[in-house]
């Protein structure tokens, strides 16, 4: 099952059926905006927690609505949120986090789905709609993978790398200036290019 899909119901067993301990509601208000927030919380044994929070907010007429569900295990956190702004657009988040620092998470909203997965070691592998790949690697280097074979590679200082999908590569560096390189022998020469990126950043 997809993260993003799991209903309450999937959440009522993931806690073993566990029932509505805690159920309050409150609201603030300082006469030019208001906000209500609804509390949900469930139990299981005391093992395992869910929390559901409704959090509307009106302000000069307009409304904005909020609503997360997270649910604690021994090993985990899934926290499901739902967002609608004052147009009724809606943007929907779904997140499992790991104990070994690893998550998995699942968006959805006007501008397309994505799906984002991070390594313990902090590596973020973004997968959007359109068929683009999105790597950030904790080191600063962030890596785009379009659909049609193109790569692009960002370095902390600001040059770009780029290998068309003929193996053609161009490199720009901080200054905005270019040099392209041919596809022949254009291994050596993008392993030459990538340690001027790093010796560059380490020096500043």
């Amino acid at each position: 099952m997809n993260s993003s899909e799991i209903s309450d119901a999937a959440i009522s067993e993931i806690l073993g059926g566990a029932e509505v301990m805690v159920s309050d509601t409150s609201q603030v208000s300082d006469g030019s905006s208001s906000v209500t927030i609804e509390n949900v919380n469930r139990y299981s044994g005391g093992m395992t927690e869910s929390v559901a929070e409704t959090r509307t907010t009106t302000e000069s007429g307009a409304t904005e609505t909020r609503t997360t569900s997270t649910v604690t295990g021994n090993d985990f956190t899934y926290v499901h949120e739902t967002y609608t702004d004052s147009t009724g657009e809606s943007m929907t988040s779904a997140k499992w986090t790991f104990a070994d620092g690893s998550s998995t998470e699942n968006v959805s909203g006007p501008e397309g789905d994505a799906t984002y997965f991070t390594t313990p070691e902090g590596k973020v592998t973004g997968y959007y709609g359109d068929g683009t790949v999105i790597i950030r690697h904790p080191d600063g280097v962030v890596e785009t993978r379009f659909e049609d074979g193109t790569v692009q590679e960002t370095y902390p200082d600001g040059s770009v790398i780029e290998v068309a999908p003929d193996g053609t590569v161009t490199h720009t560096d901080p200054q905005g200036n270019t040099e392209t390189l041919s596809p022949r022998g254009r291994c050596q020469q993008l392993d030459g290019l990538r340690q001027r990126r790093f010796r560059r950043a380490r020096t500043r």
